[in-house]
């Protein structure tokens, strides 16, 4: 490797980063404390590493960068997805009735109006 930063800096004792993903010179990570179970997604700065902002998480998820620098949190415990802003608000929530046996456990921004989410056997377009 060339560079490594210390998770000590980024997640206190007793928590781990689980999931991360980069778009647009951003690194977006989602963070669990093994004590309170809770979760959080910080975005940073790729280039500095410097926190920009956090948006706390009951849920177990995952994340994908949108290309209007937005992002997409995939709770695939509770076929959810959540879009957030590019400053950390919620922006939309949807929640995918339909997917009880088979949750969304990834998204993807397949062009400028397509998202595409996988499941355990399927791949599905929607329409952004």
């Amino acid at each position: 490797f060339v560079q490594e930063r210390r998770l000590s800096v980024m997640c206190p004792m007793y928590e781990a980063i689980l999931t991360f993903t980069y778009g647009n010179e951003r690194l977006a990570l989602v963070i669990c404390n093994a004590h309170t179970f809770q979760n959080r997604l910080e975005l940073h700065s790729a280039v500095t590493f410097e926190s920009l902002w956090t948006v706390p998480l009951d849920r177990l998820a995952r994340c994908c960068w949108m290309k209007n620098d937005e992002w997409i949190v995939v709770n695939y415990l509770e076929a959810e997805l959540l879009r957030i802003s590019s400053d950390g608000q919620l922006l939309e929530e949807f929640k995918d009735t339909t997917a009880a046996a088979n949750p969304i456990l990834n998204a993807l921004q397949w062009d400028e109006d397509i998202l595409v989410t996988a499941t355990m056997n399927s791949l599905r377009l929607h329409k952004l």
